[in-house]
């Protein structure tokens, strides 16, 4: 596990999470509700999530993507304390892509937190 700076989390998909690589860390991870508490990511994983400490019962539709913020139990599950729906013209496909490249070594320097304004 890497450190994680205050206010920031990553934007993950499922297979990252997968690495245990942010094991312990807060992250965004974004998909589709395919049972009471599981989330089928961008990229097909399918998360574990524990819903206790939303403020509302997670009640989603389907077809509607929604972002989870919450924190990296183990290889398989998440525990939520956001959840936002987004929009149902929403393409997963390419947002999965622009995690993978957002994620990527070789483009770090465009997405870390300095560039974003999130300095210490």
């Amino acid at each position: 596990m890497s450190e994680q700076k205050d206010g920031s989390y990553p934007r993950v998909n499922g297979g990252m999470i997968q690495t245990q690589q942010y094991t312990g860390m807060i992250v965004s991870v974004v998909g589709k509700m395919i049972g009471q508490d599981t989330l089928e990511t961008a990229d097909g994983t399918k998360i574990a999530l524990s819903c206790e400490y939303l403020q509302d019962p997670l009640v989603v539709s389907p077809d509607m993507p929604v972002e989870i913020i919450g924190n990296v139990v183990d290889a398989t599950s998440v525990t939520a304390f956001v959840a936002r729906e987004l929009s149902t013209d929403m393409d997963l496909n390419l947002y999965n892509q622009m995690i993978t490249i957002q994620q990527s070594q070789k483009f770090a320097q465009y997405f870390s937190e300095t560039v974003m304004g999130a300095t210490n």
